[in-house]
């Protein structure tokens, strides 16, 4: 599917709707945060574990039909692995945030 067929299947005024609520909340970050770090720290934590972990199990998952191998089982382990770590490093971020460091 590519962006065309999306916007085509979406009905206009649910589109409108979609990218005008789009900009407002990008807006209103925009304007209330002061520091974009917190921003980069989360869409870091996220990527990084999708890439690295959730994304190539979850092809592996898509691509297989052996659901009783020795593989499967551990793709299954390395995906809850990198569930875990995304569910750390994100609330790692927010007590770094809610708890800074007194220096």
């Amino acid at each position: 599917i590519d962006e065309h067929q999306v916007v085509k299947s979406m009905p206009t005024k649910q589109y409108a709707l979609f990218c005008v609520g789009y900009y407002c909340v990008i807006v209103i970050l925009g304007v209330f945060l002061n520091d974009l770090g917190i921003i980069f720290d989360i869409i870091g934590a996220i990527a990084a574990n999708s890439i690295c972990y959730l994304l190539p199990c979850a092809f592996y998952f898509k691509l297989t039909s052996n659901r009783k191998s020795l593989a499967y089982k551990f793709a299954i382990g390395v995906f809850t692995f990198g569930m875990i770590a995304m569910i750390v490093g994100l609330s790692g971020i927010v007590l770094q945030r809610v708890f800074p460091k007194e220096n």
